[in-house]
């Protein structure tokens, strides 16, 4: 596979503190959130239909999601949204998240090798 047959990449995101608050968020019909642009604008998207094979686990206030985002090169989604996301809906800017990429998929979902 080349490159540009790249499609979409899972990830485990954890996130220290607003465990109850990623369930609520991801409970919501629409993500709406602001994404920077090539051209150095910024649109705003909606995370929601474009989050696949969500699952989701808590420990404490610690939450684990393993979500898989679109990455190629025409549909595009970094992780750290969801983490602008949620501190955006609970008002903590303290919230924190770590990000492991766990695989990367090819055209036909095929793992990118």
């Amino acid at each position: 596979m080349k490159p540009g047959d790249l499609q979409a990449a899972r990830y485990r995101l954890t996130f220290s503190g607003g465990a109850d608050a990623l369930r609520r968020l991801l409970e919501q019909d629409s993500l709406p959130v602001e994404k920077r642009t090539k051209k150095g604008g910024t649109k705003t998207v909606d995370l929601k239909p474009a989050l696949r094979e969500i699952r989701i686990t808590a420990e404490g206030d610690t939450a684990q999601l393993e979500v898989t985002l679109p990455c190629g090169s025409t549909d595009n989604l970094n992780p750290g949204l969801l983490l602008t996301l949620l501190q955006q809906q609970t008002g903590d800017e303290t919230l924190k998240m770590s990000v492991i990429r766990l695989k990367l998929y090819g055209v036909d979902g095929q793992i990118f090798a």
